[in-house]
């Protein structure tokens, strides 16, 4: 039988510092989710109908302070819960007779109602909250002591309320984020202190259950910056009862097949991603076996340690310890007569991490964003961008890769191998998320608008590629008009290939040069070359020409011909040299042979001078 004094609770009830005269009383209290209340406060007959007092008094108690002590008799325990009023329902029966409903919660339901977009650059846990919170403008105790200190690089709040973001932030890195009753518990309590309470003396009805769950599973991450791939496997459970490790020994040949999926958040290298998938491990354990209980004792409360027993005296017990387990839920109730009960749920008590339901995870869609920088750190090609949300404060993301038609590497290429495009600052780009997720971001390509737009040509004729200094690489389809190919630059230097007249340009507004070990030039019927004043030739051995037919040089002015050695001229036909003026050979030596006869023709006189002699000889 229970205990009489033992279950002696009275539950005092303050709204706005003031005590409140109510008929019951219901508080249910999670470490997963928001606390809620409901209390019924009564208008006797002694008293003024409900309705006598207009609503504006009684809706005036919105968002007033409550405080519900509940204290225990014999021992003086108290357990105490402060929160605030949220809605008010007044409600009319039997006449002048009526209630007035007081239904509130925690102090964090205000931390639900305020959806919004956000970063955070490299920042840790503690920062962050402290953030959120502050910003948040809700006033409450606060235990900021999370366990993972590291900096995390980047993290995304996308349309989530202060408390669903801090839900799943901390719930990614293993960490407690409940609150007790009177604070807001952000990392391990580290409570070890234990209420212990006997079935059939502290305890009115208690169920303690199993369950099949898989454990096979595991969690991988692609680290891009550092090229390197983690992978973990489930853990090694803590803190199990023998429930639990019943139903994992029953669970591991019904689940057989490893389930592989992705970390929810980034994880930056092996010892991070193991951390993250040990939280989940635990998470999933703790929910092989639980218990359940009912209680007129005040004492046990949220986040704390109960060992649950059974009295040896019972018939044919064997085993009297029914186990160490970590309160997750409970329900306090005041009935019509004023009589205290709860209802609690925990789980084995050694697990290191809360045992939360799922968090919401948001799913992020594509949205624009502008560049403002591209000077990577680590020569990557990231680039930094700044939300729309973020033009107000000025606020900027982490560095973030760009998608590429084409991105790699080759034997011969160990850099850049591929389609090498990093936006400019100042460009519009939209902004992808791997698998939906907002910590994930990634450009998938820049968009045209007003500002940077001329739009496209008449029939959507001409594309091009052009950079930031006006290198263009244009293509015209218009076969009416200026159907080709043109590389250009601002300075006049192109390229253009004319295929509507088969044509192909080269033009250079000064030099052009070009280098090769062998360069053929082939003309299957004209080579034109035209220079506007000096043409020079350098040939370091032998020089050919080939003619077919005739040969004609034009000289405006003087021909100068110096030859080193020997010169060679040989003539099939006939040889005419026509010299308006003088024609003069001088030489060492000079024979003029010829095979037949030769003859000299002079309009005046020919005169043959030599300083020692001249003989003609026949």
């Amino acid at each position: 039988m229970a205990s009489t004094n033992l279950d002696a609770v009275s539950v005092e009830i303050k709204v706005a510092g003031k005590v409140c005269d109510y008929v019951t009383m219901e508080l249910f209290q999670s470490v997963s989710t928001h606390h809620r209340f409901k209390i019924k406060v009564n208008y006797r007959p002694d008293k003024p109908s409900v309705w006598a007092i207009g609503p504006d008094v009684i809706f005036k108690q919105l968002g007033e302070k409550v405080s519900i002590i509940m204290t225990h008799h014999e021992s003086g325990e108290k357990t105490e819960f402060h929160g605030l009023i949220s809605d008010i329902h007044v409600e009319g029966f039997d006449g002048n007779q009526g209630f007035v409903i007081l239904e509130g919660g925690s102090p964090t339901i205000l931390l639900d109602r305020d959806p919004a977009m956000d970063c955070y650059v490299e920042q840790n846990l503690n920062t962050i909250v402290s953030d959120i919170l502050d910003k948040s403008g809700v006033k409450m105790n606060v235990t900021n002591n999370p366990k993972h200190t590291d900096i995390i690089p980047y993290v995304a709040r996308y349309k989530e309320t202060s408390y669903g973001f801090l839900s799943r932030l901390l719930r990614s890195y293993g960490e407690w984020f409940y609150y007790n009753g009177e604070t807001l518990q952000i990392g391990n309590p580290e409570i070890e202190t234990e209420s212990r309470a006997g079935y059939d003396v502290d305890l009115t009805g208690v169920s303690i259950n199993a369950t099949i769950r898989s454990l096979n599973h595991s969690t991988y991450e692609f680290d891009p910056v550092n090229d390197k791939f983690y992978y973990d496997y489930s853990g090694t459970p803590k803190g199990a009862t023998l429930g639990s490790r019943s139903a994992e020994k029953c669970s591991e040949p019904i689940f057989p097949t490893e389930a592989k999926l992705p970390s929810m958040r980034p994880a930056y290298s092996a010892m991070d991603l193991e951390h993250y998938g040990d939280a989940g491990f635990h998470r999933n354990y703790s929910q092989l076996s639980q218990i359940k209980a009912s209680s007129r004792y005040c004492g046990i409360r949220l986040g704390e340690l109960v060992v649950t027993r059974v009295p040896e005296s019972f018939p044919g017990v064997k085993i009297t310890d029914l186990g160490r387990y970590r309160i997750t839920e409970i329900t306090h109730t005041v009935d019509g007569q004023g009589r205290y009960s709860n209802t609690f749920c925990g789980v084995p008590g050694g697990t290191p991490v809360m045992p939360w339901g799922d968090a919401v995870m948001p799913v992020a869609y594509p949205e624009m964003a502008r560049v403002v920088s591209n000077e990577d750190p680590k020569n990557q090609g990231r680039v930094k961008v700044q939300f729309m949300w973020q033009e107000v404060d000025g606020g900027e993301s982490y560095w973030m890769r760009v998608q590429s038609p084409d991105a790699g590497k080759s034997d011969q290429v160990a850099k850049n191998r591929g389609f090498v495009f990093i936006p400019e600052p100042g460009d519009l780009v939209m902004v992808g998320f791997e698998q939906g997720n907002p910590d994930r971001p990634y450009v998938t390509g820049s968009l045209f608008y007003k500002a940077n737009s001329q739009g496209a040509a008449t029939d959507n004729t001409v594309k091009s590629i052009r950079t930031r200094s006006g290198h263009t690489l244009e293509f015209n389809d218009d076969e009416g008009g200026d159907w080709g190919i043109t590389i250009k630059d601002r300075n006049g230097c192109m390229f253009h290939f004319d295929t509507k007249g088969k044509n192909i340009e080269i033009t250079a507004p000064e030099t052009m040069t070009l280098n090769a070990q062998n360069i053929n030039i082939n003309a299957g019927e004209q080579l034109n070359t035209s220079s506007g004043k000096e043409t020079v030739m350098q040939i370091g051995t032998d020089f050919q020409q080939d003619v077919g037919g005739n040969a004609e040089i034009a000289i405006g002015e003087s021909l100068t011909e110096s030859i080193a050695k020997d010169s060679t001229n040989s003539i099939a036909g006939n040889l005419s040299v026509t010299v308006d003026e003088n024609l003069m050979y001088d030489a060492q030596d000079m024979t003029l042979t010829a095979q037949g006869g030769m003859k000299l023709l002079a309009n005046a006189k020919i005169g043959l001078k030599s300083s020692e002699g001249v003989d003609i000889a026949q």
